[in-house]
């Protein structure tokens, strides 16, 4: 992963809660900014992280590495999303401004999408938000609040929250377009991810059908029209190679699911009905050479 390195370690020691110890390389925070547009803004935030003892995730994708996501709303970004599902610690925007006014790392707890979007919170922030950044909010306060639920259960020798995607064997039959996020995004949380796709398409990979536990496919996956395959690497070909390997799947008694499900699952929680996400290829389909 690619960070941008520190000017100065941080302040770890400054004065009894004015900073949250976490894990990454020794005590130094680690951030991942997401939904920036302007990049002046973008530069003067990661100055500031720097200026500050902090180190800055640059690298277009999420990274296990990072110990923050900063953002100016809950967002469907990949960051973002891959932040909540390992747990990460995700702050508002405000939380560097004021930060760099006090001249180190502040204490984040009140600036934690968690504390925002609690139920009795009645933070101007929280009363802008738009109904998808709500949604992603409550995910956020369910999922930090049965954290630290945990955290107690396990320092009295109880066990830990476990990741959203723990114990699936995921194989993804999804485009281009999303496969990369939505391969972080499982993995982020907790997810055991089979061969890629285009391994397995040209032939370099195999997948373990007996081991698999869950497929998401993108819809795009049964257009059998040619000119719906530019999200396909390998063009329908590869779709067409997909296709035998979700009918393998199938054969094999696993119900395959829309890409959808990841997320709206993240969201949701554990006891999202998978019923009306259910996808199959239909009996009939002759999964030929294209001509």
């Amino acid at each position: 992963p690619r960070t941008r390195r520190s000017k100065r370690k941080s302040d770890d020691d400054q004065g009894g809660r004015a900073v949250r110890r976490c894990v990454g390389e020794g005590n130094t925070r680690i951030f991942a900014i997401t939904g920036v547009v302007h990049k002046e803004t973008l530069r003067k935030m990661e100055a500031a992280i720097e200026s500050l003892g902090g180190d800055v995730l640059v690298q277009e994708g999420f990274s296990d590495v990072c110990t923050h996501v900063i953002s100016p709303k809950p967002l469907l970004t990949e960051k973002f999303l891959c932040g909540l599902a390992a747990g990460k610690i995700l702050v508002h925007d405000s939380y560097l401004w004021e930060s760099e006014r006090a001249g180190h790392l502040l204490d984040e707890s009140s600036f934690e999408w968690a504390s925002i979007s609690r139920p009795s919170s009645a933070s101007k922030v929280k009363a802008e938000m738009d109904s998808v950044s709500r949604e992603l909010a409550k995910a956020v306060y369910k999922r930090r609040a049965a954290q630290q639920q945990n955290e107690q259960i396990e320092g009295m020798g109880g066990v830990a929250a476990e990741p959203p995607f723990k114990g699936m064997v995921v194989m993804l039959l999804v485009s281009d377009d999303k496969r990369r996020q939505l391969h972080n995004l499982l993995l982020a949380g907790g997810a055991e991810m089979c061969a890629d796709l285009a391994d397995v398409c040209s032939g370099e990979k195999t997948c373990n059908i007996k081991a698999t536990t869950h497929a998401f496919v993108s819809p795009s996956l049964l257009d059998t029209d040619t000119r719906t395959a530019q999200n396909w690497s390998g063009g329908d070909t590869m779709r067409i190679e997909a296709r035998k390997v979700m009918r393998q799947l199938q054969d094999h008694g696993l119900r395959c699911l829309r890409e959808e499900f990841i997320v709206d699952m993240l969201i949701e929680g554990p006891s999202l009905s998978r019923r009306q996400y259910q996808i199959r290829l239909p009996e009939e389909e002759d999964e030929g050479e294209p001509e």
